[in-house]
């Protein structure tokens, strides 16, 4: 788990905790004079944790990964204020970086031969979450949202082919590929609405829509959808998951303490 900490307004943390099978151990990753805001964890194919990081005021991108048990940073040469994003390693162990920059574009950062390389996947996009996946056939793909549709765009062929999935007013955005290699989605709209839905390669297929709100995505070792929701249930202060049964969705609440825009991660 990566989080940010701050000691009464001065000096801000960005740590990582991992369980190491008895307990919770936590590692200082970097300090900087700000909040740590927006953050993203993931493990390179060396097992190694890394994380993507912003800061609430300046902004900046940055990129940390704990290489031969010290942690290395390095800015992004990116000069906007960043706001949400997400990490992912491919095969040979390169980083990429999906992130809204302060102007609602939607970039990609990638790490070449040591040099990282920005581009712009899409414009005009709503600043809210995006979520970075390798499909089955290792093709990358994110997930974003415009004032009016809920989108994918995946790279194949030297192209970002971009795909509506659902038309409406959506926010939150989660991506995950399935054990048996389907691409899925579930995002969130008004009032307290998700959406999942399946992609076969050409389009997407609405499969059903679950009670909630700040989707995440995942799938059980069987392939059965599970979504990780907050407001589902019988007020909008609990959180928990809906699964599918092969018939319909079946709501749990986990907790009934969970309150506000909790972000979660399953």
């Amino acid at each position: 788990i990566a989080y940010g900490a701050r000691e009464n307004g001065g000096i801000g943390h960005l740590r990582v905790a991992q369980y190491d099978g008895n307990q919770w151990v936590i590692e200082e990753v970097s300090q900087i004079n700000d909040n740590i805001s927006k953050n993203s964890v993931a493990f390179s194919p060396r097992g190694n944790p890394a994380v993507s990081f912003t800061a609430r005021v300046e902004g900046y991108l940055r990129f940390a990964e704990r290489i031969n048990g010290s942690w290395v940073t390095e800015n992004l040469p990116v000069s906007e204020r960043v706001g949400e994003n997400s990490l992912i390693f491919d095969s040979s162990g390169a980083p990429f970086i999906s992130f809204f920059d302060s102007s609602n574009n939607l970039k990609l950062a990638r790490k070449i031969q040591g040099l990282w390389r920005v581009e712009t996947i899409a414009t005009g996009v709503l600043p809210n979450h995006n979520n970075l996946v390798f499909t089955s056939d290792g093709k990358l793909a994110i997930s974003y949202a415009t004032s009016g549709e809920a989108k994918s765009a995946i790279y194949s062929g030297g192209q970002w082919i971009k795909t509506t999935i659902a038309n409406g007013r959506f926010y939150d955005c989660s991506l995950a590929v399935s054990p048996e290699g389907i691409l899925g989605g579930a995002f969130s709209a008004q009032p307290r609405r998700v959406t999942y839905a399946t992609y076969d390669g050409t389009r997407w297929t609405t499969q059903g829509t679950v009670t909630g709100f700040n989707p995440r995505l995942s799938y059980e070792l069987d392939g059965t959808p599970v979504i990780a929701t907050g407001g589902g249930f019988s007020n909008n202060q609990n959180w928990g998951i809906t699964k599918f049964d092969g018939e319909n969705w079946v709501p749990e609440i986990v907790d009934n303490l969970a309150v506000g825009n909790t972000v979660f991660a399953i």
